[in-house]
């Protein structure tokens, strides 16, 4: 959580929101938590009130879309293996730890999940070891969840070694993990993914997933 920049979150509303009224009754009403800055949602479709500074995206589609996508030519040089324990949540952490010294403009936006998460997943059997050509590349986990009014398969999380990035492994991996799912209940797959993440919202809708909803931040003047 970022302490540093507290906000006021307008999960929904019931009508267009007034910059010039309901934001300063919105200050007034949180005042003892001095926010920085409101976060609406909207649709994709839907005009937001002001130019916000983008924060989320929400990327979703059935899983028949998904699984419709063509496979990559990667597509058979990468496995998912289940991870069995939590013992390999080291190897995960170590995973991102590299991935943040390679791009450290992804500390503290893309980061690794909470333990319960991924006890979760392992449960599961939906939390897996990433293997390109034999060799452990990287991690995927998705789990039955809803995000505001989306329900279905949340991408948990998805992280690549900074040795196999940029080759176009990312789509086979999101494609063989969207076959392991399409047998077991909740036919959607859904996700969020950071506004200024674009290698990985390329990547989602590459496969077929399309921004359904978004979050920006107007800050307060």
């Amino acid at each position: 959580m970022r302490t540093s920049f507290p906000f006021v979150d307008v999960s929904a509303q019931t009508g267009p929101v007034s910059l010039s009224d309901d934001l300063e009754t919105l200050r007034a009403a949180f005042a003892r938590f001095q926010p920085l800055s409101v976060r609406l949602w909207s649709a994709a479709a839907d005009e937001l009130p002001s130019e916000p500074e983008p924060d989320m995206f929400v990327v979703g589609a059935s899983l028949g879309q998904v699984l419709q996508q063509p496979n990559s030519p990667n597509h058979e040089r990468l496995r998912l293996v289940p991870v069995s324990t939590l013992g390999g949540s080291a190897e995960y952490c170590a995973a991102y730890k590299a991935v943040h010294a390679h791009s450290p403009w992804l500390v503290g936006h893309v980061e690794p999940v909470g333990e319960v998460t991924m006890a979760e997943c392992v449960r599961m059997r939906t939390f897996f070891r990433v293997l390109v050509d034999g060799k452990r590349a990287g991690f995927i986990a998705a789990r039955p969840s809803t995000f505001r009014c989306w329900r279905g398969w949340e991408m948990v999380d998805e992280v690549l070694l900074p040795d196999y990035q940029g080759r176009g492994l990312a789509k086979a991996m999101q494609h063989r993990l969207a076959s392991k799912l399409a047998g077991k209940r909740h036919p959607c797959l859904y996700g969020t993914i950071w506004a200024n993440n674009t290698p990985s919202l390329r990547t989602a809708c590459g496969l077929g997933r399309q921004i359904v909803e978004r979050s920006g931040f107007v800050r307060f003047a």
